[in-house]
């Protein structure tokens, strides 16, 4: 089941947050994206609670919205990620939105091929963005009219 993230999901989002050595999330910026009216965080939920999340940010006057994390424990059932991803492009699309653009890590291969699989294209490579000097790959995928 994929739904809104609520406050009491914080404790979850940092468990998963965890998996990552670095460039997570902080409890403050959990709490602030949860009450934020410019960010949308969605969690799968098993029956033993969230298994992953996607989270969604937006600017104010921009038609285009940034896919800013999506996480999903190694215990979710298989297609977890790609059932995130597309609940979040689903919200993105029925705010209005023009589509939606992410960056993420070169050496993510599971994450490449699945943003490529949901139509992303790449439009730049930015060298050095992670924490530990890791390259980034900038995709993006706009909603037909």
């Amino acid at each position: 089941m994929i739904r809104p993230a609520i406050p009491a999901d914080l404790d979850a989002l940092i468990r998963l947050e965890a998996r990552f050595s670095g460039d997570r999330l902080s409890r403050r910026a959990f709490r602030h994206h949860l009450a934020s009216p410019l960010a949308h965080c969605l969690v799968a939920e098993s029956a033993s609670g969230p298994v992953g999340y996607v989270l969604l940010l937006r600017r104010a006057r921009s038609p285009w919205w940034r896919l800013y994390s999506l996480v999903r424990d190694a215990g979710a059932p298989p297609g977890t990620g790609r059932c995130l991803a597309l609940a979040g492009l689903a919200a993105a699309r029925d705010a209005g939105a023009r589509g939606v653009r992410l960056e993420v890590r070169a050496d993510n291969a599971p994450a490449i091929r699945l943003y490529r699989a949901l139509g992303f294209t790449l439009f730049a490579t930015v060298d050095d963005y992670y924490e530990d000097g890791a390259p980034a790959l900038r995709m993006a995928l706009a909603f037909a009219d």
